[in-house]
């Protein structure tokens, strides 16, 4: 796991040890929800320092739910980065196979041709 995500749920564990945790993951993703909507207001004001406080608070919160439900958070980001990679490599050779040129495909194309490979 890479260091920022065991030092977070380090943390994380040494706070729920004291009892400062969330009861339940129905609690977790409603600060999961809060956060996203922290984040698009900064978005929208075009904070960067914001964006990138409120994007760390999501990131924390995933780790928070993902030790709610007993997921090791650096697992499931590797497997999702290798599904991501398998997937895409998968794309590059349909559209290769297609003759579209990726570089000037569409976002519609693009999702079509991912909704194919999955």
């Amino acid at each position: 796991m890479p260091s920022t995500l065991q030092q977070a749920l380090e943390v994380q564990l040494a706070a729920a040890e004291l009892g400062f945790d969330w009861p339940n993951t129905c609690d977790v993703f409603s600060k999961l929800d809060e956060e996203i909507a922290e984040t698009k207001v900064a978005i929208a004001d075009q904070d960067y320092d914001a964006m990138e406080d409120e994007l760390g608070d999501v990131f924390y919160t995933l780790i928070n739910l993902a030790r709610h439900l007993n997921v090791d958070p650096g697992t499931a980001i590797s497997r999702a980065t290798d599904k991501f990679s398998r997937r895409f490599t998968r794309l590059k050779k349909l559209a290769g196979a297609e003759n579209l040129d990726l570089e000037i495909s569409n976002i519609q194309q693009l999702e079509t041709l991912w909704q194919r490979i999955k």
